[in-house]
């Protein structure tokens, strides 16, 4: 969260270039990675006691009316970025 925007910008360039000849994952709180990114390739990580660290993703997580909810937002109102940010994508 603290990289400068276009330090970020270049690190999320170079990672898209490796990544097409390997699986690269990186974990983020930046709402500007988000930016960058599909929803196809975003999931959430969290850690519990019961069941230890769980990973999913997050479209297929999500409910068909939540996103279509999302597409809507992304297309005329914001960036995956913003919608994470206000806690759209918490209960995923």
């Amino acid at each position: 969260m603290c990289v400068h925007h276009g330090l970020l910008n270049s690190i999320v360039e170079l990672l898209d270039i490796y990544s097409k000849d390997k699986q690269i994952i990186i974990s983020t709180h930046s709402d500007a990675v988000l930016d960058k990114l599909r929803i196809d390739n975003v999931f959430k990580v969290k850690r519990t006691n019961e069941k230890g660290t769980e990973v999913s993703s997050i479209k297929r997580n999500m409910k068909h009316i939540e996103l279509k909810a999302l597409k809507n937002y992304l297309l005329n109102d914001g960036s995956l970025g913003e919608y994470w940010k206000h806690g759209d994508l918490e209960n995923v």
